[in-house]
């Protein structure tokens, strides 16, 4: 069994796959339709077990790390997230279906499925983790090279919190092989409008690895390796590096499969860098459970699964989950920093610290000028969230001085919400 995990930073690159796949039409509507006749699977893991651990604040701390993490892993169903699967599921690979803009902007179904061509199939529970380090160790890398060098196998099960046994090694090892054999094929990928057709698709984001062996008959916790990367897999990533996930590997290692899954398809959700900023989202509760997945021999135990995943990450104040509530049969999951914007479910009306604080931490990665930082104090509690993620990103289309235009912008865009304050400050 694994020990406790620790800690360390994702990222989202917004859209790696978007170079391929544009997003569903109803993104932003949030109820892209799934196939709910496709058999989805898990592998069971014997070395793997989920812990509820005790909710203290762990994602709401005042500094908040970052890890990086390609968000559109975090909508496709990449591993199994339970340890026993329901009798009869297939094992290497899952399907589900979404809707895109297709000719004449009419819907059309584009049918998609993760695979994994590892003897064993695609990973389970543990591969989350695995996959979600190995992408830290790339950002400490800078993402210089379409190469991952994960060094050592011990280094990694030490990232990971895990204990340094052969059983573990053995899981190491073979979600590694999941993931080295990850495929994603999508049918009616995209609409080509010049040649008016529909284009079929299929990417592998890891190419190939290998594994330098001190002893030439066996391999041993001491042998190091590299993935290495899809060269357009590697270019999205460089290019969309300014996205980050709020949270950190310690933070992350400490949640549960599920958890874990959930906290990052709400940072693809909730990405305040989106055009349109989601404040809440609604989702068929079976239909969630298929796509992230939760798998169960019910209805009712994945219904359960989830709420129980949802329930972990408020208790914990994951920094992008105030609440949610049921209606029928959908699920709506309510965006901790936009919460001001719905005074009925925030009894305090104002911005929460952790909301501003965050806010504050991005204003400070993009200007750099601690100086300021009272002002971007006032203008985190004061300005509403999309006007100031609005002048975020304008600003970072300026080489020359991205703090003097975002101070410019924030001054005339925000200028109703700060001038009282600035000028209560000055009397």
């Amino acid at each position: 069994m694994l020990s406790e995990k620790k800690p360390k930073e994702p990222q989202s690159a917004a859209s790696i796959l978007q170079n391929f796949f544009p997003p569903p039409a109803s993104l932003d509507n949030a109820d892209a339709e799934e196939n709910d006749d496709d058999e989805i699977e898990t592998i069971y893991v014997e070395d793997v077990e989920e812990q509820d651990a005790e909710g203290d604040e762990l994602l709401a701390s005042d500094t908040i790390q970052r890890g990086a993490f390609e968000l559109n892993f975090a909508e496709f169903p990449i591993a199994h997230l339970t340890q026993r699967p329901p009798a009869g599921t297939n094992k290497h690979e899952i399907m589900y279906t979404d809707t895109i803009a297709g000719r004449d902007g009419k819907p059309i179904e584009r049918k998609w499925t993760i695979a994994s061509s590892a003897k064993h199939g695609l990973g389970g529970p543990s591969s989350v983790s695995v996959i979600f380090e190995i992408l830290q160790l790339w950002k400490e890398q800078a993402f210089e090279k379409p190469k991952i060098y994960i060094g050592s196998y011990y280094n990694l099960l030490k990232r990971l919190g895990w204990s340094v046994n052969g059983r573990n090694y053995t899981q190491l090892k073979r979600d590694l092989e999941s993931l080295y054999g990850l495929e994603i094929k999508a049918e009616n990928a995209f609409f080509d409008t010049e040649k008016n057709k529909y284009i079929d698709y299929t990417y592998k984001p890891f190419i190939g690895w290998g594994i330098y062996k001190a002893h030439e008959r066996s391999e041993d916790v001491e042998d190091y390796g590299f993935i290495e990367v899809n060269p357009t897999f590697h270019e999205t990533f460089k290019k969309k590096s300014q996205y980050y996930v709020p949270f950190d590997s310690s933070t992350f290692h400490s949640l549960t499969a599920h958890e874990q899954k959930l906290s990052l398809y709400l940072s693809k959700i909730f990405n305040p860098y989106r055009k349109k900023v989601m404040s809440s989202y609604k989702r068929n509760i079976y239909k969630f459970c298929d796509i992230l997945p939760i798998l169960a021999s019910s209805k009712e135990k994945q219904k359960f699964y989830l709420l129980k995943a949802v329930q972990g990450l408020i208790k914990k104040k994951f920094l992008l989950l105030e609440s949610f509530s049921l209606e029928g049969e959908n699920i709506v999951l309510y965006n901790r920093l936009q919460m001001s914007l719905f005074p009925q479910l925030n009894t305090d009306l104002g911005k929460n610290s952790v909301g501003v604080n965050y806010l504050v931490d991005e204003i400070m990665k993009l200007c750099k000028d601690e100086k300021s930082r009272t002002f971007y104090e006032i203008v985190a509690k004061c300005v509403p969230d999309e006007i100031i993620y609005g002048c975020l990103s304008e600003a970072k289309c300026d080489a020359k001085d991205r703090k003097k235009l975002f101070t410019h912008l924030i001054m005339e865009k925000g200028k109703k919400y700060l001038e009282p304050v600035l000028k209560k400050g000055k009397s």
